[in-house]
């Protein structure tokens, strides 16, 4: 891939090279792509709270989804 400057995370993921990794380490493809689509509505929604501010934010995030 012909990157300039930083990827975007879809570019990152079509990459051979992550796609290997990723398999070797037993990650699910359409998992991560959830978890991540989860990820952004909670930062869209500004839901997203930075655990060094609140340690208890992913346990209740986790309780409201």
């Amino acid at each position: 891939m012909n990157w300039s400057g930083e990827p975007k995370l879809a570019e990152a993921l079509c990459d051979p090279v992550v796609q290997a990794v990723m398999e070797a380490d037993g990650v699910d493809a359409r998992a991560l792509g959830v978890t991540l689509s989860r990820a952004a509505r909670r930062v869209r929604l500004g839901r997203c709270v930075p655990a060094s501010r609140d340690r208890g934010a992913a346990r209740r995030q986790a309780q409201d989804d």
